[in-house]
């Protein structure tokens, strides 16, 4: 469905564009030490979107004073998926103690499972892949949208088709159905573009800034999907893959593709449905991954376009 209506692209980006920025307005005014969950999310968005370093020094700040099991009444899963993805960007923070602390709380139910998928992405542990497998359904109902990111993420992780058919199943297809902090899965899920949402635009207006932010910025920013072929399960489980699949880069997704015979797996990042060259140098995935998209440009989610000035009607006397 992606770019089906390009005619109502050019009204619906604006809107995005400008809620995000309300929105980035509206939570700079909350005090970080007392952030949520959702709000570290959302921070560590901006923080890919804005220049400088002061939303991930305040997702710091955040999670040094309240981001720990004794200081937050959060669920547990809530902030282990948020504190992984802090812990992508500043390793050296306090996102990795964090993180394994509200492991150590999980209780490993459907909401679980992306946040347990994306602990195991960055660590390797398997104990934890094989929990979050456990607590993965493969039959939710229609409307489940739990269920449904759970087995997205679940299919993100081991390319089995039965997780993406079960994710289709799960979310509506529909974006008036979905509430604003699920646009992003229900976008990848259903491969909906930012036109698709015109509809349900007006359910920005009553949304928590910490909601719109994750999910204007997903749909604002063109699509990267990080294409795996690969023959050896092995190689779905290996540091290029995970370090992909965990790039901090708002709107990324893997697709997979099964080689025709026994072969290194080969990534390709393709970006706005442009492709590049495949990456050579699995080594320093991340560092090519962040060159492809270095070119996107983030201006609209940063600053509020300029009105074009009037010619003046007054002539030289």
């Amino acid at each position: 469905m992606r770019g089906a209506v390009s005619g109502v692209v050019v009204s619906v980006l604006p809107r995005l564009e400008a809620a995000f920025r309300a929105a980035a307005d509206e939570l700079a005014e909350h005090d970080p030490q007392a952030q949520t969950a959702a709000e570290l999310r959302a921070r560590l968005v901006l923080q890919q979107v804005r220049r400088g370093t002061r939303w991930i020094d305040e997702a710091t700040r955040g999670v040094e004073a309240c981001g720990t099991p004794e200081a937050s009444d959060d669920p547990a899963f809530e902030f282990l998926f948020a504190c992984c993805e802090g812990w992508v960007q500043r390793a050296t923070g306090p996102f990795r103690a964090a993180a394994e602390a509200w492991l150590a709380r999980v209780v490993d139910d459907v909401d679980a499972v992306p946040g347990l998928f994306r602990y195991w992405r960055i660590t390797g542990n398997e104990a934890v892949l094989r929990r979050a497998l456990d607590a993965t359904p493969t039959n939710p109902a229609p409307g489940d949208l739990g269920a449904g990111a759970a087995a997205w993420a679940a299919f993100q992780a081991t390319a089995r088709e039965e997780y993406a058919v079960a994710a289709r199943a799960a979310v509506p297809t529909d974006p008036s159905r979905v509430p604003v902090a699920r646009w992003g899965l229900a976008a990848h899920v259903h491969d909906l573009g930012p036109e698709d949402f015109a509809g349900a635009a007006d359910a920005l207006d009553d949304a928590r800034p910490e909601d719109v932010i994750p999910a204007c910025a997903q749909l604002a920013l063109p699509l990267l999907v990080v294409d795996v072929q690969w023959w050896y399960d092995s190689d779905l489980f290996s540091g290029p893959v995970a370090e992909a699949a965990t790039f901090p880069y708002p709107n990324t997704t893997l697709r997979f593709r099964r080689l025709p015979h026994s072969a290194q797996a080969v990534l390709t990042p393709i970006l706005a449905g442009k492709a590049t060259d495949p990456l050579e140098d699995i080594g320093v995935i991340a560092e090519l991954i962040d060159d492809v998209v270095s070119h996107v440009d983030r201006t609209a989610l940063r600053d509020a376009p300029r009105r074009r000035r009037k010619p003046s009607r007054l002539r030289n006397a």
